[in-house]
């Protein structure tokens, strides 16, 4: 059973220990406030300020150093001088006050003022913790998120003063609980102060585990239909593995659309704290860090030459020394998709993809990729004022070219020679891309391209290929497909391009010249970067043609699907262009319900996946694997169209950076902002008077509960 006994005070060694303490503080507050305000030397910058008197040259006025004024010592140092005073009223209370006969009233009333004056000193104790702890919280986030224990003692130091203060308050509550039953203010007096404790230790608690969970647990809740927080696959597995320091200075205000761009940051942070930093640079408070960065990324864009000021966006720097650097500006973060015959289409937020390039282009160690576009034999041209190679109007592939040049590659065009029987493909030459011929490659051409996959580059690499060939009609006859003059060279890396046009029976959405693409699932087990970046992805292509890969039993070479058809819908084959494709499946679907198996295996009609496209891949003798060919039996996809949003462009990059062993990043980033209209059938009463009145009720509920309990 607990004593009733009351605590003894002793009265005059208590009031001596308070005034020696009254004494210490006002000394260390003297030394705090001297800190807080005192002088330091003059800095060449002040130097360089002073004014000369234009007659004299002598200075018009006499210098003097600025005054350097640092937040935590003044803040201790107020807090040293309230404790130094409350420590000194209550030494003097004590001393001063007369004495009751009443030895149990007089002990009553020192355990009151011992109650009153320790917890005012434990709460400017806690108070001060706090602002501290405020003072210093960069040290301490510098410690979670980069493991910099430098001045990890200042946000300890901070704590550890909070603490103390609430033990203070704790301490001298303790005494006085032996009088809360007898004494009205004592017993309010102790309530208070366990009040206030319990309100502060509750608020320190949720501070600590809110910043806990913030710092060190990553945001993944993203809640946006189009995932507007988040970042894609691809891009999160490249910066976890990430192995060069990051640093990304964001000019941009947190307001508005700037406020998407910080939760992305914040993404790409969490992705990699311990390689990536971000800091976030306020045009008026940080004046003097933009200075610095305006003097060391002189060659970035981050500097507007019209007035010399910095521009809203993102300067990312790599490596320790962040000797390579670029800039993204605000504008280039977002973007509208293309709209319907020319009309304004939905805006949307390309941060992602942006930056994601940029990093790649800045850590990979791979010098810069050079590609070439084959022309004059009808291909997808690249060039304005180009020449359709002798047959109908050029094609344009200027969004290629765009995507192509915005990951860091140099795009060129490249005519082959017909008179010349040793044409080659240029030396510099990374890839070289044959973008949908509508005539066949003359045979210099071939040549070249033969001897170009089979040649070894200095630095021990091969040449590397892309193919996209859509069924086409024959160039003077009336029947037959496009011969592209490539099926040899093709079948020496074990692929095959069948001379036939595939269709697919009708659906509501699409015609049978529409077969609907899908990347090869069983690539998704390879880690293959295509089909990570496009596995939920599934488009159309019309006059497409099959493309197989044929068995080889050289174990060098792998060659497999990339892109397949739908397995629920019935494809077959054609020899020659459809003048009437849906007539073409009717007789086909007569011809299947009469039994005519002749005229189903003529054209190979079936129900289910076939190829689209195919990769290859080769593996050396020492075991490393080399992306080698990528063949498409779809072309007419790639041509500059406003209603394909730029998804060609991007499929094809995705590419390349499959054929560069790149990995897959940001390949489809870009999200589209929605516009979220409420439910036109809403109901007020469920939305709001159901909610209110519930909650009304039990409000009533619980205070008749409680009148209930305290009458009884």
């Amino acid at each position: 059973m607990r004593s009733t006994e009351p605590m003894i005070v002793p009265r005059r060694p208590l009031a001596f220990a308070a005034a020696a303490l009254a004494v210490v503080l006002l000394g260390t507050s003297a030394f705090l406030l001297y800190k807080a305000y005192g002088t330091v030397p003059a800095t060449p910058m002040a130097e360089a300020a002073i004014t000369l008197d234009p007659l004299t040259g002598e200075p018009a006025t006499t210098f003097k150093p600025p005054v350097q004024y640092q937040t935590e010592y003044a803040l201790s140092g107020v807090a040293a001088v309230l404790a130094a005073l409350l420590s000194g009223g209550f030494a003097l209370y004590t001393l001063l006050q007369p004495t009751d006969p009443d030895s149990r009233k007089q002990q009553a009333q020192d355990r009151l003022s011992l109650l009153v004056s320790g917890g005012a000193l434990g709460g400017i104790l806690v108070l001060l913790g706090f602002a501290l702890f405020y003072c210093w919280f960069g040290d301490l986030t510098a410690w979670l998120n980069k493991d910099d224990k430098a001045k990890v003692w200042k946000p300890l130091t901070a704590i550890l003063i909070f603490l103390t203060g609430a033990a203070a308050m704790f301490l001298s509550a303790q005494p006085a609980r032996g009088d809360e039953r007898n004494s009205t203010p004592v017993r309010r007096a102790v309530y208070g102060v366990n009040l206030a404790l319990s309100v502060i230790l509750v608020f320190a608690l949720l501070l600590v585990l809110n910043i806990a969970v913030g710092l060190k647990l990553p945001a993944r809740f993203d809640t946006t239909e189009s995932g507007l927080y988040s970042l894609t696959p691809g891009t999160r597995d490249y910066l976890e593995q990430l192995n060069r320091d990051l640093t990304i200075y964001s000019t941009v205000p947190e307001e508005g659309r700037g406020t998407d761009v910080a939760r992305l940051l914040g993404a790409i942070r969490e992705a990699n704290p311990q390689r990536i930093r971000i800091k976030q640079l306020s045009q008026d408070l940080d004046k003097s860090e933009i200075a610095s960065l305006k003097a060391k990324f002189k060659s970035t864009e981050m500097i507007d030459p019209a007035d010399g000021s910095v521009r809203l966006g993102l300067l990312i720097a790599a490596g320790s020394d962040e000797a390579k650097a670029t800039f993204v500006s605000l504008a280039e973060l977002f973007g509208q998709t293309p709209g319907q015959r020319g009309s304004q289409g939905r805006m949307q937020f390309q941060g992602e993809s942006r930056i994601a390039r940029e990093v790649l282009f800045l850590t990979e160690n791979k010098g810069k990729m050079v590609i070439y576009f084959t022309q004059g034999a009808g291909e997808i041209s690249i060039a304005r004022d180009a020449e359709a190679g002798g047959i109908g109007l050029p094609r344009m592939g200027e969004q290629l070219k765009t995507q192509l040049s915005a990951d860091g590659t140099e795009v060129r065009p490249l005519t082959f020679d017909p008179t010349n029987p040793v044409s080659k493909v240029p030396d510099d030459a990374s890839l070289v891309i044959v973008a949908d011929p509508r005539t066949t490659l003359s045979e210099q051409s071939v040549n070249a391209l033969r001897k170009y996959l089979q040649t070894k580059r200095p630095d021990g690499s091969s040449g590397k290929l892309i193919l996209m060939a859509g069924a086409r009609p024959q160039p003077g006859s009336a029947t037959g497909i496009l011969k592209t003059g490539l099926d040899d060279l093709l079948d020496e890396y074990g692929i095959i391009m069948p001379e036939r046009v595939l269709y697919a029976s009708p659906t509501n959405q699409l015609p049978p010249e529409a077969v609907l693409a899908e990347t090869n699932p069983n690539l998704l087990k390879e880690r293959n970067t295509i089909a990570l970046a496009y596995a939920d992805n599934g488009f159309p292509v019309s006059n497409s043609r099959p493309v197989l890969a044929k068995p080889k039993s050289e174990r060098s070479w792998k060659v497999e699907p990339l892109l397949i058809t739908l397995e629920d819908r019935v494809t077959w084959y054609e020899e020659s262009i459809a003048a009437n494709p849906m007539q073409a499946f009717l007789d086909l679907r007569t011809a299947l319900e009469k039994g005519d198996r002749a005229y189903q295996q003529k054209r190979l009609a079936a129900k289910g996946a076939r190829s689209l496209a195919v990769i290859a891949s080769e593996t050396s003798e020492e075991g490393k694997t080399s992306n080698r060919i990528a063949v498409f039996g779809f072309g007419s996809f790639f041509e500059d169209k406003a209603d394909r949003r730029g998804f060609p462009a991007e499929f094809l990059a995705t590419t390349v950076n499959w054929l560069r062993d790149r990995p897959a990043i940001a390949n489809d980033a870009n999200k589209v902002y929605g516009v979220y209209e409420p439910n036109k059938k809403m109901s007020w009463n469920q939305v709001f008077l159901l909610p209110v009145g519930v909650t009304l009720i039990g409000l009533a509920t619980m205070g008749l509960g409680l009148w209930a309990w305290r009458r009884k």
